[in-house]
């Protein structure tokens, strides 16, 4: 059976003519229009669903959720949810409207009853049921998108809202792009072959290069090459940075990367398309470019000599002084410490700032002077077989 040039197996047929319930019937008619526009020869079953419509922005977000429920759909693969609009553990700390809360409750328990998990995250890929390597998913949100194709080896397009559930409902997704092995080769080189070893070794590197990398590749795959090894954070951050500042959803990094043990691999044997050979002069502009605060309150605090100069990795700054002190530049990036302060406590100029102006210290704030009690306990650090700590704050 066809629909019209979509093939469709006996499930998906009964889909699509409503045996399954009209939510469900649906769910099949959003996916296959979606399909054909991506013009996939027909749906491939996926194994889990990662859903980012649950963020409420407006009416149509209760009023698309609404048919499905009312139409009996359930998802049929394990479907996790992205954040929602307001923190059901601190409701006394929402700053918005009365109407909006209401809203957002409606939209978060109306996914519930759709049979998904109120995991209530960004980073599902840091639950313990991570897709296996090849496994065909279905998930929206940029930075777990990116993270699942690259550094698990899953395959998942770029599901946006009301997609990303209809999917989960019918448990398929069109063969097509990143789930097909062609959409999945590399298209343009990166080359850090050139930049200090010291350089890459530096957290903030994989945020700025990947700041850069998002710029210059827009929604094309990157394949860096130059990069001996790294952890999973660290291309949590290159990640995160490509899918914000462009439109990545999977890199490689030769010899990182499970798909990639060889740039030859990685591009299917083909060459590259484009080259870009990374310039420390490239690096400074990236970090100028995330680093444009020069005064106000501190959201992070980086290393500073008594010089009063700020190291970056790429050439020390001056910093300037307020009120009579030092100002620390801001340099440890929001994608870089995305859950974690342990970075932000890691030097003891750091942890200096931090004692002498606590009243500078912005959200997560609270996260970093929680830390930093624990830390005075002598709580804090990695926990043994991780490099790095997730703060639970």
């Amino acid at each position: 059976m066809s629909s019209p040039d979509v093939a469709l197996s006996d499930s998906d047929e009964q889909f699509l003519r409503g045996e399954r319930g009209p939510g469900a019937a649906l769910a099949m008619r959003i996916l296959l229009a979606v399909a054909r526009s991506m013009g996939a020869p027909r749906l491939v079953d996926i194994e889990s669903a990662h859903v980012d419509g649950c963020l409420y922005v407006g009416p149509v977000s209760i009023d698309y959720v609404r048919v499905l429920v009312d139409g009996d759909a359930r998802v049929s693969v394990p479907t996790s949810l992205n954040v929602g609009s307001i923190d059901q553990l601190h409701p006394d700390r929402w700053n918005g409207g009365a109407e909006l809360a209401t809203n957002a409750r409606t939209l978060m328990d109306l996914y519930t009853s759709l049979g998904c998990r109120p995991t209530w995250t960004c980073a599902p890929y840091l639950l313990a049921d991570r897709p296996r390597f090849g496994a065909h998913i279905a998930w929206g949100e940029s930075n777990a998108i990116v993270f699942a194709n690259s550094v698990l080896g899953a395959r998942t397009q770029r599901y946006g809202d009301f997609v990303d559930i209809a999917a989960a409902i019918v448990g398929r997704a069109p063969l097509a792009g990143l789930h097909t092995d062609e959409g999945r080769f590399g298209q343009v080189l990166i080359d850090v072959t050139g930049l200090p070893g010291e350089v890459i070794e530096r957290e903030s590197f994989y945020a700025v290069l990947g700041h850069l990398v998002g710029q210059w590749c827009g929604s094309r795959i990157p394949v860096v090459d130059g990069i001996d090894s790294a952890t999973e954070d660290q291309l949590k951050a290159f990640g995160a940075a490509t899918a914000s500042s462009g439109a990545v959803a999977l890199f490689h990094v030769v010899g990182v990367t499970p798909e990639a043990p060889t740039t030859t691999r990685a591009f299917g044997g083909r060459p590259p398309r484009e080259t870009v050979r990374v310039s420390l002069d490239d690096l400074r502009r990236g970090w100028a470019e995330l680093s444009t605060r020069r005064d106000g309150t501190l959201a992070a605090a980086a290393r500073a000599s008594r010089r009063g100069r700020v190291d970056n990795g790429l050439g020390a700054q001056r910093a300037k002084p307020r009120d009579g002190r030092r100002l620390l530049a801001a340099s440890v990036l929001a994608k870089v410490a995305h859950g974690s302060c342990h970075e932000l406590l890691r030097t003891r100029a750091a942890r200096a700032a931090i004692a002498q102006r606590p009243d500078a210290i912005e959200d997560p704030g609270d996260r970093a002077r929680g830390c930093q009690a624990r830390l005075q306990d002598g709580a804090h650090g990695p926990p043994a077989g991780r490099r790095r700590h997730f703060c639970t704050y």
